[in-house]
């Protein structure tokens, strides 16, 4: 599960970032894609919180709210809102 779910986040980064790198950005879909890669990233971090800190899988927690704010960097010029 954990496997699909970082697949997933880097299928919506990759659409994030072609849709963002446009003329005239679809910026809802953009938005939209910020917000997926961050509950995916939130979802990995709650899976991740099971293991001892030295699991290699608590680090998928840092990697995935890394990606998260790097979605939002991506999709600023949208200006889209990020959840608290």
């Amino acid at each position: 599960m954990l496997d699909a779910m970082k697949e997933a986040i880097g299928v919506q980064g990759s659409s994030l970032y072609a849709a963002q790198a446009t003329a005239s950005p679809d910026c809802a879909r953009v938005c939209l894609l910020a917000g997926n890669i961050c509950a995916l990233a939130e979802r990995i971090c709650a899976i991740a919180a099971r293991y001892p800190a030295g699991d290699p899988v608590a680090g998928e927690c840092l990697d995935g709210r890394e990606r998260c704010r790097h979605a939002y960097e991506a999709a600023a010029a949208c200006a889209c809102k990020q959840a608290p």
